[in-house]
């Protein structure tokens, strides 16, 4: 199998916004789905840096992150559930953290929800450290 992490472009819009959608992990209360315009958007801005994870040129996995001026934001991460337990997630982190030490930033923040038992278990695998827990509020505006 052959392995490829690469930026994204706007031509992996589409497979990138079924990957969002799938995971119940990455939407507050008041948002039901992502919206291709959304993908499109994260890959424009160019504060974010986005990356997909190929698997034999299959997108089965992607980051979306934010670099600042002086730490990382990592905004979202989502694998397929088809390859879920498989390390694409950790080959994700490592990815990110080479990147944030060649950009020469010295701190990553990524939040995720409190249930959310993989994303903790990875996190803290890799020694990040647990910060105060927040809460979430969303409002629909129609």
């Amino acid at each position: 199998m052959k392995v490829k992490i690469r930026k994204a472009t706007l031509k992996d819009a589409q497979k990138i916004l079924k990957l969002l959608n799938e995971s119940n992990n990455l939407r507050g209360n008041d948002r039901e789905y992502y919206e291709l315009q959304d993908v499109k958007d994260y890959i424009n801005n160019k504060l974010n840096k986005i990356f997909v994870y190929e698997l034999d040129k299959k997108i089965v996995g992607v980051f979306i992150s934010q670099f600042w001026k002086t730490y990382v934001y990592l905004y979202l991460i989502a694998v397929d559930s088809r390859y879920q337990g498989k390390g694409i997630g950790k080959d994700l982190f490592n990815f990110l953290e080479n990147l944030t030490r060649k950009y020469q930033r010295e701190l990553i923040e990524v939040d995720t929800e409190i249930n959310n038992k993989k994303m903790k278990s990875l996190l803290e695998g890799r020694q990040y450290k647990r910060g105060k827990e927040f809460l979430f509020y969303s409002k629909s505006i129609k």
